[in-house]
């Protein structure tokens, strides 16, 4: 049984996404902003703006540290409104669906996990964050079924509607599932999204190149 935790708004809700070593030191870390999710009130995240981790990190360490994590960690921090404090509702000990995005932040935590497997992380530094840039106006993440799902209530199927409704979402959007060197997940996604609303999936896949950021 878990407390409801009442917060006020979307910047009270912070998934911090760390790393820790076999001494349980963060070596990387990351938070986002959850802005939309679905369904509601407790779903997955669907827009995911990149946010600046530093307001957790202590928290997070300490989060690591009483756990003796060694790995991959993600922890989901509420600012409580009764107290003003921030507390741990979530932690899991699993991959995310943002591995990805990350990486297109420069955090790239499925090879620093390649790395530690196999001997090769360097000797303590400072924490591995997030590149400036990457903060202002802000990476975004943005399912690219949602943003349908959203952008087709009571109005036309078509492109000009996605990108109308792409284009109230401000920051640099990602490319989800495209990569220049493997292009297949994109295209298997625009070719589902493309059979379900009735579009021609090129059609998709010029949109998402076009309105989406490249890194």
């Amino acid at each position: 049984m878990q407390e409801a935790v009442v917060f006020e708004s979307a910047a009270e809700e912070i998934p911090m996404y760390v790393y820790a070593d076999e001494n349980a030191k963060l070596r990387m870390a990351a938070a986002a902003i959850k802005e939309e999710i679905d369904p509601p009130p407790f779903g997955t995240a669907t827009v995911l703006r990149l946010h600046s981790p530093r307001i957790l990190i202590q928290q997070a360490q300490a989060v690591a540290s009483a756990l003796n994590w060694h790995g991959i960690l993600m922890i989901e921090f509420i600012r409580d409104q009764k107290d003003g404090q921030w507390k741990v509702i979530e932690i899991n000990g699993r991959p995310w669906l943002f591995f990805d995005f990350f990486r297109r932040a420069g955090l790239d935590f499925a090879h620093l996990l390649v790395k530690d497997l196999n001997g090769g992380l360097p000797e303590p530094d400072a924490i591995q964050t997030p590149r400036s840039f990457s903060l202002e106006p802000g990476y975004v993440h943005v399912d690219l079924g949602y943003a349908m799902k959203r952008a087709f209530d009571g109005n036309p199927a078509d492109i000009e509607t996605l990108r109308t409704w792409l284009q109230t979402i401000t920051g640099s959007l990602s490319k989800n599932f495209y990569e220049g060197q493997d292009e297949g997940p994109a295209q298997l996604e625009w070719e589902e999204l493309g059979k379900r609303w009735g579009l021609k999936p090129e059609a998709i896949g010029e949109l998402v190149l076009e309105h989406c950021a490249s890194y």
